[in-house]
């Protein structure tokens, strides 16, 4: 592949809803260019569900990069994440489950094993759920995301100690003030919870603070007293 071939497909993320034939074009040529590549049409795929809404012909492009490459890692992650978008939960599992038991390099494994985590908790599996979520930051030690879900099952389980440890971990790998604003809130659910009142109180105003468009510790700092 060359510095070419790359562009066409950047460019296809570049592309405002109204230059559909733009992105058809880009991902034309770059397929032109590497027959067999999967990413245009994956990136075409993306430009289809992200900005036009039109699930069936992002999944249609999903499908055609598994023709060009049926054992490619790139394409069970992306369908697994189609398909959790979709609320279509077998499917995405049963992709994500064919990403993380490759042992080659492709994808963000952490990402496929936190998003696994997202499943088991729409479909109330929270052990698995927990497994994966331990899993992704064994893996990545600063997800984010991953503390974040983990803390919450820890929260909803009763474990206040464990939760209260999971976001103040999270707190310390946020990246900016406004990343911080979801530890803050769940640190306020579980000191409010807990009967520490003045301390969750406090927390959700750090909350605010960190992101002012952020609704949640608004409403829970009203019922908090």
């Amino acid at each position: 592949m060359c510095i070419r071939d790359r562009a066409y497909v950047e460019l296809i993320s570049t592309c405002l809803p109204t230059e559909e034939d733009s992105a058809v074009i880009y991902a034309s040529k770059a397929i032109g260019l590497v027959p067999n590549w999967v990413v245009p049409n994956i990136k075409l795929s993306r430009f289809y569900m992200n900005k036009l809404k039109n699930r069936s012909k992002a999944e249609e492009l999903l499908n055609a990069a598994g023709i060009l490459d049926s054992n490619s890692l790139l394409v069970w992650y992306q369908k697994g994440f189609f398909y959790f978008m979709q609320r279509d939960y077998q499917k995405s599992e049963y992709w994500l489950k064919k990403s993380v038991a490759s042992n080659e390099e492709g994808i963000c494994f952490p990402c496929a094993y936190n998003l696994m985590g997202n499943i088991y908790i729409e479909t109330r599996q929270f052990d698995k759920a927990e497994a994966h979520f331990l899993k992704a930051i064994q893996l990545d030690s600063n997800y984010a995301n991953a503390l974040n879900r983990l803390g919450k099952i820890y929260y909803r389980t009763g474990r206040f100690k464990e939760a209260e440890e999971i976001f103040n971990r999270e707190l310390k790998v946020a990246q900016n003030e406004r990343e911080k604003a979801s530890p803050f809130n769940e640190l306020g659910n579980l000191y409010c919870e807990s009967n520490r009142i003045k301390e969750g109180a406090e927390y959700y105003k750090k909350s605010m603070q960190a992101d002012s468009t952020y609704d949640d510790p608004i409403f829970n700092l009203l019922h908090c007293y």
